[in-house]
C-alpha cells in the first residue's frame, strides 16, 4: 500500500506550516484583540479586518521564515515573540519576582535575558509541538479578552460634587481657557512661512472682542506639567513636583493657589479637562463639577470620514505606540544605532519618525462643544476652568474644524504621522508649521463663537475671561532639552517659549501690550491678585528623562522679533 496523502512530506510541510503560522498569528492578534476591546472599539469595522488580514500576510512570511531551518528558527522565533508578549504585559512584576528570588535588582535588559534562557531551552525541547501549544495558548487568550467581562472606559467622565451654592452671588463669572501648544501672538514670526497670516487673524480675534494681549508673553517652562502647575501657584522656578501628584498618565495639580483664591471669594469652581493634567484632584477643597475627557479613546475614529485602510494603520501605529511601548522605544534606539553605524559608512539614513499619534485633536472638539455649552448656564459666582487640547497635535483638521481626509497630510510637533522612516528635521519643518496653522485657524473659529456668547449672555458680559497658552507650538528643529543647549537656534527658543496670554475684565483695557512677560508673572499679578512677583528673563529646557525634576538647564529667552526672516536654520 503506498502512503495516504496525509503522510507525504509535502503534506507535512504543509501541516507544520499552517501551525507555525498560527502560532505567530495568535501572538500578534491576542494582543490586538485586548487592545481593542478594553477600548470598547467594535469588531464589525472593516479596519479591524484589515489589521487581522496584514497580521495574517505577516504571520506567513514568518512561517515561511520558519520552514527554512525549523528545529532552530520554530523555537527560537515563537521564544522572542512570546518573551515581547509577556515583557510589555508583565515586565515589572517579572522584574519583581526576579528581584525577591535572587535577593538583588536585575533592571528590565538583565531580567529579560534571565527569563529568556529556559524559555527558550523549554521551546526547543518541545519544538515539535511548539507551534500548537503557542497557537492554541494565545488563541484561548484572544477568546478571553473577546468574550470575558467588559474593561471599557468612559469617553467623557462628568463628576457632579455636592458642593454649596455660590457665597457670592453678586461676583462676576470667572471664565479661564487654557490652550495647548498655542504659541504667542510675537511667537508667530515672519521666518516661519505663513505665520504673519495668523498673527494678524489671532490678533484681530481677541481685540475684536475685547481682550488686552499681552503680545510677548512666553512660558519660563516647555512642558505642561511644569508649566500649569506653577501658573497655577505664582511660581517662576521649575518646583512643579510640589504642586503636583503623579498618576498612571500625567499628573494631578494637589496644590492649587488659583482654587484656593476663587474658593475663598465664595465661587464655585467647574472644570472641563484633558486626562493628562487633573485639575480636579485639588486638595484644598471640591470642585462643583468636573468633566473629563479621555484623549487617548480611540472610539472616536468612528465618526472619523477616512478610508478603512488609513484607520486600520492608525490602529496597528496606537497598539505599538501604547500599548508596545517598550518595545517601539528599543525598536527606535535600534534604529539610532544602525544609523550612526552606517553613517560612519557613507550611508545615510533618515531619522526615526518619533511621532505621537493619537485622536485627541478630535476629541478636543467634542471639549470645545462641551465648553460653549456649559458657558449657556454660567452663572454669578460660578468659575469654569476649561484645559482645551487644542491646537495640540494630531494636526487632523482643516480650518473648518474638518477632519483632513488625507492622513499623509496629518503631522504631530515632530514629524508626519504614518512613516517610520520620515525626517523630522528641516525638510518637514515647513509641513508642520502648516498643518499647526489650518488646525489654529479652527480653533480661532471655535473661539470666536465662544466670544460671541460671551456678549449675548448679559450674565456674562462683566466676566473675568483669561486665556492662554501652557508653552509654545513645540514644532522645532533641535528640542528644547538639557545637553541641546548650544544647538537651539533663536527660532527653536522662540517656538518652544512663546505662548499666548490675554484677559477681558473691567479692570483690563482692551488692546495690545508689547512687553516680554512671562505668563506665569501675569497670572500671578492679574489673577492671583500678588504684586511685585519675583520674575525672570531665563527659560528652562526639559531634563532628558521625564518633563519634570532632575537638572533644568537656564537659557535666555531670546527677543521676540516680528522681522525674522528667511530658512529655518539647518540641523
Amino acid at each position: 500500500m503506498g502512503r495516504s496523502d496525509d503522510a507525504s512530506p509535502s503534506a507535512q510541510w504543509r501541516r507544520q506550516l499552517f501551525w507555525d503560522w498560527a502560532a505567530v498569528f495568535a501572538l500578534l492578534m491576542a494582543p490586538f484583540v485586548r487592545f481593542t476591546v478594553f477600548r470598547g472599539y467594535g469588531f464589525l469595522n472593516p479596519e479591524v479586518w484589515i489589521v487581522f488580514g496584514g497580521a495574517g500576510v505577516v504571520a506567513f512570511g514568518v512561517a515561511v521564515l520558519i520552514s527554512l531551518r525549523r528545529e532552530v528558527l520554530r523555537p527560537a522565533i515563537l521564544a522572542f515573540l512570546v518573551l515581547i508578549f509577556l515583557f510589555q504585559e508583565l515586565g515589572s512584576t517579572i522584574e519583581k519576582t526576579i528581584a525577591e528570588l535572587l535577593g538583588i535588582a536585575l533592571g528590565p535588559g538583565l531580567s529579560f535575558l534571565v527569563i529568556a534562557a529556559p524559555i527558550m531551552i523549554l521551546f526547543w525541547l518541545l519544538r515539535g509541538r511548539v507551534s500548537q501549544i503557542v497557537a492554541a495558548s494565545f488563541a484561548a487568550l484572544a477568546l478571553a479578552s473577546l468574550f470575558g467581562p467588559p474593561k471599557v472606559a468612559p469617553q467623557v467622565e462628568t463628576a457632579q460634587h455636592d458642593v454649596m451654592a455660590p457665597i457670592d452671588h453678586a461676583m462676576p463669572p470667572v471664565v479661564h481657557i487654557i490652550l495647548d501648544q498655542q504659541i504667542g501672538i510675537d511667537g508667530l514670526v515672519d521666518a516661519i512661512p505663513g505665520a504673519r497670516a495668523l498673527r494678524d487673524e489671532t490678533t484681530r480675534l481677541y481685540t475684536e472682542a475685547g481682550f488686552r494681549i499681552f503680545t510677548g508673553a512666553y512660558t519660563h517652562f516647555p512642558a505642561t506639567l511644569e508649566s500649569l502647575p506653577n501658573l497655577l501657584n505664582g511660581s517662576t522656578e521649575p518646583v512643579a513636583h510640589r504642586w503636583i501628584r503623579p498618576q498612571r498618565s500625567g499628573a494631578a495639580v494637589v496644590t492649587n493657589a488659583w482654587f484656593d483664591r476663587l474658593a475663598s471669594q465664595g465661587y464655585n469652581i467647574h472644570v472641563l479637562q484633558g486626562h493628562y493634567l487633573d485639575f480636579c484632584g485639588w486638595q484644598g477643597g471640591q470642585v462643583a463639577s468636573c468633566q473629563t475627557f479621555d484623549g487617548k479613546d480611540l472610539r472616536v475614529l468612528h465618526e472619523i470620514d477616512i478610508n478603512p485602510v488609513d484607520k486600520a494603520g492608525f490602529l496597528a501605529l496606537y497598539l505599538l505606540d501604547i500599548d508596545y511601548s517598550q518595545l517601539s522605544r528599543s525598536l527606535r534606539l535600534g534604529w539610532h544605532l544602525t544609523q550612526k553605524l552606517l553613517m560612519g559608512a557613507g550611508i545615510p539614513l533618515p531619522d526615526w519618525n518619533a511621532h505621537g499619534i493619537s485622536p485627541s485633536s478630535a476629541i478636543a472638539l467634542k471639549a470645545v462643544d462641551s465648553l460653549e455649552h456649559r458657558l449657556q448656564t454660567l452663572r454669578r459666582g460660578e468659575a469654569l476652568v476649561a484645559h482645551l487640547y487644542l491646537p495640540h497635535h494630531p494636526y487632523m483638521l482643516d480650518a473648518q474644524c474638518r477632519v483632513v481626509p488625507d492622513t499623509a497630510e496629518w503631522h504631530d510637533r515632530t514629524a508626519t504621522l504614518w512613516w517610520l522612516g520620515v525626517s523630522s528635521r528641516a525638510e518637514n519643518w515647513r509641513a508642520r508649521h502648516e498643518a499647526y496653522f489650518r488646525q489654529s485657524r479652527c480653533l480661532n473659529a471655535r473661539l470666536r463663537e465662544i466670544f460671541q456668547l460671551l456678549d449675548q449672555r448679559k450674565v456674562l458680559r462683566d466676566a473675568t475671561v483669561i486665556v492662554h497658552g501652557d508653552h509654545g507650538s513645540l514644532i522645532t528643529i533641535t528640542e528644547p532639552i538639557v545637553g541641546n543647549e548650544n544647538e537651539l537656534a533663536p527660532i527653536d527658543i522662540v517656538s518652544s517659549f512663546s505662548t499666548l496670554f490675554a484677559i477681558r475684565s473691567p479692570g483690563n483695557p482692551p488692546g495690545l501690550e508689547a512687553a516680554m512677560r512671562s505668563i506665569q508673572s501675569l497670572f500671578a499679578e492679574l489673577a492671583l491678585g500678588r504684586r511685585h512677583v519675583p520674575d525672570h528673563n531665563d527659560v528652562f529646557l526639559k531634563p532628558r528623562r521625564g518633563v519634570i525634576g532632575g537638572p533644568q538647564t537656564r537659557v535666555s529667552m531670546v527677543p521676540l522679533s516680528q522681522s525674522e526672516d528667511g530658512e529655518p536654520p539647518t540641523p
